[in-house]
């Protein structure tokens, strides 16, 4: 596991607007379902701006009081996920804005395809309780199949005050 940065305290620990059509951004929970991933966006994205990656030395389990996942260090564990590739100022900012309360954005290494190259990634917030990990590992697909109507209504709600 190699972490690159941090974000600027004034950013609040979350993507820097100067990240925009620059950077990429590691998704490794429920941000891999497209259906998420483009209600949060509010539009649709195309597969050339998303692949797979894999983010080294960490482990990927279910948060303690929550249905979603949350990354545990662990140096001989690797965690296949998604990467979207240099969102827009929009994108950054909506991004952000779903993940703000219970995690905090790092730069880390990743692996896409034979390349190891610099993306984001969100980390819980080590102060907030329910983002403590289960001990139980997470899977997209069963998320998917016990959770995705719900939190189709979360979305809405999450999302309602998003920036344009």
């Amino acid at each position: 596991m190699t972490v690159l940065t941090r974000p600027a305290a004034a950013d609040a620990e979350l993507i820097p607007t100067h990240a925009a059509g620059r950077d990429h951004v590691f998704f490794f929970g429920t941000l891999m379902h497209r259906e998420v991933l483009e209600a949060v966006l509010d539009r649709r994205v195309a597969g050339h701006e998303i692949s797979p990656a894999r983010l080294e030395g960490y482990r990927r389990e279910r948060a303690a009081a929550a249905s979603y996942p949350v990354l545990v260090p662990d140096p001989g564990a690797a965690v296949e996920g998604r990467l979207l590739h240099r969102p827009s100022l929009r994108c950054i900012r909506r991004i952000n804005h779903f993940e703000d309360e219970e995690y905090r954005a790092l730069r880390v290494a990743v692996i896409n395809g034979d390349s190891r190259i610099v993306a984001w990634v969100f980390l819980p917030l080590d102060h907030v309780e329910t983002m403590r990990p289960s001990g139980e590992p997470w899977d997209l697909d069963r998320w998917a199949s016990e959770h995705i109507d719900a939190y189709r209504q979360a979305i809405a709600h999450w999302m309602a005050d998003a920036p344009d």
